[in-house]
């Protein structure tokens, strides 16, 4: 039976390895990041401990910590000697007594495992014994090792535009999500609603469609509007600027601000359609059970605000301002030494302009033919309770907005 326990022991660690096997994170890996020259933590394990922590198993001159554990470790060993001498002469005499060897549960491996544990205390050359050995190499090797492969990995992820905390939206992203939800609720409350007309041809009403693309969508169907969303048009008009505005390269967050705009409305197309549907299955046969809207709109601002960093991080104007400086004071004359400064200002001020740009995003409209509006103004009333009901969690240092529901009091 307990062997049985380590079988199954043993592979659900197996199970646990894989994704380390995958990410290629052997025992090479780990010494290797152990072996950084400039490891300020290895070079502190060093000047306590001597070359022993850099390679624990290697003949090395004996120092003072090292002299110290020399003594230590003889006289646990002397002590060990004594307690192995007696602790056999008494099993001995006892088995002798009793007509077998090994009482008490013990097996044949139990002279051999203390036998090796006694082994392990002897002092080495470098006066470390075996088991001190064995749990320095632990710490200088594997420990420093796998902190290096951590901090490592979150550098690169830092690199990469991603940060160690969740950070929080801003009251404007959430806004716009939020917008677009709604839009999107109104679009499917309404068809919904139009579709079971048309089936007792009463209604002659056309559905409500979303047209668009590339960062700009419209919702409605020709008479009436659930609404509207786009991302901003950014630019830079005044004179100075005009002069000595910086040639800062930002298509790239503009294009990431479309594409993320492009994956809000998706996914927050499938998440109000998703709603409707489970509002009409609730109230018509009881079943189905409803997502958490409020989640939702909140993990979809916070994708778009990602992918917009994420673009950011990639822009790297300072090379190119230098040539643009040299060219600008040498064509302008002495009077354009200002523009040292406002280069890199009006870098900066452009950046933050593009990327702070949230989408535009307009609301229902009353007028126009949109049927009744009896089961839009139901799914409505259910999605504002759902999200006053909310058990959403705003990371730390959100800045509540007047329409977050229940993320205000979070």
């Amino acid at each position: 039976m307990n062997l049985i326990k380590r079988f199954w022991w043993m592979g659900l660690l197996l199970v646990f390895s894989v994704p380390v096997l995958a990410d290629n994170v052997d025992y090479q890996t780990i010494a290797a990041a152990s072996q950084k020259p400039n490891d300020l933590s290895r070079q502190a394990m060093v000047m306590i401990m001597g070359q022993v922590a850099v390679d624990p198993f290697a003949p090395s001159q004996p120092t003072l910590i090292g002299s110290l554990f020399a003594i230590i470790n003889g006289v646990l060993a002397v002590m060990a000697l004594f307690w192995f001498l007696t602790i056999t002469l008494k099993t001995i005499v006892k088995a002798g007594h009793q007509g077998q060897f090994f009482a008490g549960g013990r097996s044949a491996l139990y002279p051999i495992m203390t036998f090796a544990g006694f082994i392990m205390i002897l002092p080495t050359q470098s006066g470390w014994s075996l088991a001190q050995l064995v749990m320095v190499w632990a710490c200088s090797t594997m420990g420093v090792g796998s902190a290096n492969l951590l901090t490592d990995k979150a550098v690169d992820m830092m690199d990469s535009g991603y940060s160690m905390v969740t950070q929080p939206t801003a009251p404007s992203t959430r806004s716009a999500a939020r917008g677009i939800f709604e839009m999107n609720l109104c679009k499917y409350a309404i068809n919904r609603e139009l579709e079971s007309l048309y089936a007792d041809g009463e209604a002659n009403t056309p559905l409500i469609t979303t047209k668009g693309g590339n960062g700009q969508y419209d919702t409605g169907n020709g008479s009436a509007v659930c609404g509207s969303a786009k991302t901003p048009n950014t630019g830079r008009t005044g004179t100075w600027n005009l002069l000595f505005d910086s040639d800062v390269d930002t298509s790239g967050v503009i294009t990431a601000q479309h594409q993320a705009l492009d994956t809000m409305q998706s996914t927050l197309d499938q998440a109000a359609q998703a709603f409707v549907d489970t509002y009409l299955s609730k109230r018509d046969q009881d079943t189905g059970s409803f997502q958490d809207a409020e989640t939702q709109i909140q993990n979809a601002a916070a994708a778009y605000e990602n992918t917009v960093n994420l673009a950011l991080n990639k822009i790297d104007f300072k090379d190119t301002l230098q040539s643009q400086l040299s060219s600008q004071i040498k064509s302008s004359g002495w009077v354009a030494l200002g523009s040292w400064y406002h280069t890199f200002a009006t870098a900066n001020n452009k950046t933050n302009d593009v990327a702070s740009s949230t989408p535009v995003v307009t609301g229902m409209s009353n007028l126009g033919e949109h049927g009744t509006g009896d089961l839009y103004n139901q799914v409505f009333a259910a999605y504002k309770s759902q999200v006053q009901n909310s058990t959403y969690t705003a990371p730390l240092g959100t800045q509540t907005a007047k329409d977050d529901g229940a993320a205000a009091t979070a």
